[in-house]
């Protein structure tokens, strides 16, 4: 209840006058309470008053996308930015890279900078092709409107990696339609593995065999 959560800060206000060492989780756990009172002004001024030095990298990476998350609904699109530009500054990990570059063109589509987006989310499909976040980046730039993103055969393969194996082959069809035999091994052995993973095996085997 809302009273309990009251209660709640009340203990941790208190707390932090007791432990130094565990400021930056009281804090944080104070920001989940007045995100869960619906304040997330107050929610966002403690997520900022934790000593991020002070956390291993993946608990301020985490805390960093809380803070963007309360300030995109609070509507500050540039304290959200800039929430998700300092995981960058740190994050090694390419696919946690590119879930923050998405997240960052969907802040920026919300925010109506649909050119910002754009480029955003054309970063994650150029850097991180491999990525789960591509193939959120790749729908979110078809409803835009954005037209050449990738070509045929990457967009194939980020749909087969999806698990949307029989789009995977409609767009790998239509890319032999257009262009013949060019890029055949490629394209005969994605087609290869888009059928076997819907089990149509004879199939499969009918386009590996074009590659022996």
């Amino acid at each position: 209840s809302l009273g309990q959560w009251r209660e709640a800060l009340e203990a941790y206000a208190g707390y932090l006058e007791l432990e130094q060492a565990a400021t930056p989780y009281v804090r944080w756990s104070m920001a989940k309470a007045y995100e869960a009172l619906g304040e997330d002004t107050e929610a966002a001024k403690q997520l900022e008053a934790i000593d991020l030095a002070e956390l291993p990298p993946a608990e301020r990476a985490e805390a960093l996308e809380e803070l963007a998350s309360v300030r995109q609904r609070l509507g500050d699109y540039d304290g959200t930015l800039a929430a998700y530009q300092r995981i960058l500054e740190f994050s090694v990990l390419p696919e946690y890279r590119a879930l923050i570059l998405q997240k960052t063109g969907f802040a920026l589509r919300e925010a109506s900078r649909q050119d910002e987006a754009s480029a955003a989310l054309k970063k994650v499909l150029e850097e991180y092709p491999t990525s789960r976040a591509a193939r959120a980046a790749l729908a979110a730039l078809d409803e835009m409107g954005v037209e050449k993103i990738v070509d045929d055969l990457t967009r194939a393969e980020i749909l087969h990696r999806a698990g949307e194996y029989t789009a995977a082959i409609e767009v790998l069809e239509r890319y032999l339609d257009a262009h013949g035999e060019e890029n055949a091994p490629r394209v005969h052995y994605n087609l290869g593995l888009a059928y076997e993973s819907l089990g149509q095996y004879q199939r499969a085997f009918q386009e590996y065999d074009v590659l022996i």
